[in-house]
């Protein structure tokens, strides 16, 4: 990362900007249509190479504007890993939102508490015009209590590939609350809802939503303890299609979800579950340097066909989604980050 942040606390204009490289197994997370694939990354393999973010700012007093590619500001978690308290990704984040935009930007700081940012961009996770000719609407508000919590929504509404490859308008926003209880515990609470019409291969309109808790205990310097629970629903088997969001450009790789191909035909359009716990360590009580022990419980709600004990998902009979045999999953996870 190589980063200006603009600021005008000391004069009235102020020029900035940045630029994010990433390379290795994230990557297939963040490339755009008609940037990375084919261009950066080429076809195949586990591993690509990346550009999440370049941009560059004006900034004149309380307005600030932004022309260029930016990770999406929906939701809580964030293409940067380090960002995260979990080393694993929500539902919500993995099927549902978006990672990337490109377009322009306006800020304007309303007050101390009040912050508004609306612009265009080239629909989800898209750069090229030819791959996606329609422009869309970021919107985004952040207001912060005197108590030090606050809310955020962020709105995009564009145009997006249905099942059939046409284009349609598809709506989405997330919500997130952010409270500190008190000097140890902060709790963070996100709802996220999508739809888009005419966007199955019926054309019918695709819902997909979920509702995410987060709660977090400082013991000290060294110790954090959190919590998150997640619902998550698709309802057209519309978004559960894949490791990547319906018709996300991957050239990287073409593995689906851990699932074999040819039984994701109509998605999986039950609901999921997960209950992820677990500390973030700093051995030498250094920002910089972390490890994130967690253990998280999946499970899946649907109807299940008693003559081949597949799940009915309305539009095909599917596997169960984890390994293709099981309902429900057990993962113990950890890492180390050092940041630098």
């Amino acid at each position: 990362t190589a980063d200006r942040p603009t600021d005008t606390s000391k004069k009235d204009f102020d020029f900035g900007g940045r630029v994010d490289v990433l390379y290795g197994t994230n990557a297939r997370l963040t490339t755009e249509s008609g940037l990375e694939t084919p261009h950066i990354t080429g076809n195949g393999g586990l591993y690509g190479l990346a550009i999440p973010q370049f941009y560059a700012e004006a900034a004149y007093k309380k307005w600030k504007l932004k022309v260029g590619h930016i990770i999406s500001p929906i939701g809580y978690f964030t293409v940067d890993t380090s960002q995260n308290f979990f080393n694993t990704i929500p539902y919500t984040y993995q099927w549902g939102e978006p990672f990337t935009h490109t377009g322009a930007f306006l800020t304007y700081q309303v007050s101390d508490e009040l912050v508004l940012s609306s612009g265009a961009i080239q629909g989800w996770d898209n750069f090229a015009q030819n791959r996606n000719p329609h422009l869309g609407n970021l919107t985004t508000w952040t207001y912060t209590f005197k108590d030090k919590s606050s809310l955020a929504q962020v709105i995009v509404i564009s145009q997006e590939p249905t099942a059939n490859l046409n284009f349609t308008q598809r709506y989405y926003q997330s919500l997130v609350y952010t409270k500190p209880i008190d000097d140890n515990w902060t709790w963070v609470s996100q709802t996220d809802f999508g739809t888009q019409r005419q966007a199955t291969f019926d054309n019918k309109r695709a819902n997909w939503y979920g509702y995410n808790n987060y709660l977090y205990y400082k013991v000290n310097d060294k110790w954090t303890w959190g919590i998150n629970g997640e619902w998550w629903r698709d309802e057209e088997g519309f978004r559960v299609a894949g490791f990547l969001p319906f018709n996300a450009p991957s050239g990287i790789t073409g593995n689906m979800a851990g699932v074999p191909l040819g039984q994701l035909a109509g998605g999986y359009t039950g609901n999921f579950y997960q209950v992820t716990v677990g500390p973030r360590w700093y051995p030498t009580a250094k920002p910089n340097f972390f490890i994130r022990p967690n253990i998280r419980y999946d499970w899946y709600q649907g109807n299940i066909d008693s003559a081949t004990q597949q799940f009915n998902t309305g539009t095909a009979m599917q596997s169960k989604p984890f390994d293709g045999n099981k309902s429900s999953q057990c993962l113990l996870a950890s890492d180390v980050v050092l940041t630098f």
